[in-house]
């Protein structure tokens, strides 16, 4: 629930309370691939590209060969270094 209510939140142009609500999530379930893949594009797509990197990281170290794991690679091969 909070990994697609702050993805909603997000394309609302609402950035702030995706992030809360996605952080809210991670603190409830920190083994749940997919809201970290999200709280990486968020935090991407806002400009926090350090914090970015390490969800997106924590992504990974969840399921590196699943689909969830391969995207997050994906996005952070794309982020600038």
């Amino acid at each position: 629930i909070h990994n697609n209510l702050g993805l909603t939140l997000f394309h609302l142009n609402r950035s702030e309370e995706a992030l809360e609500t996605l952080q809210k999530g991670v603190s409830i379930d920190p083994q749940v691939q997919r809201i970290w893949l999200t709280l990486g594009f968020v935090q991407s797509n806002t400009g926090n590209i350090q914090e970015a990197r390490q969800s997106l990281q924590k992504a990974i170290e969840l399921g590196a060969e699943n689909q969830i794991g391969l995207e997050a690679r994906k996005m952070l091969d794309q982020i600038p270094d």
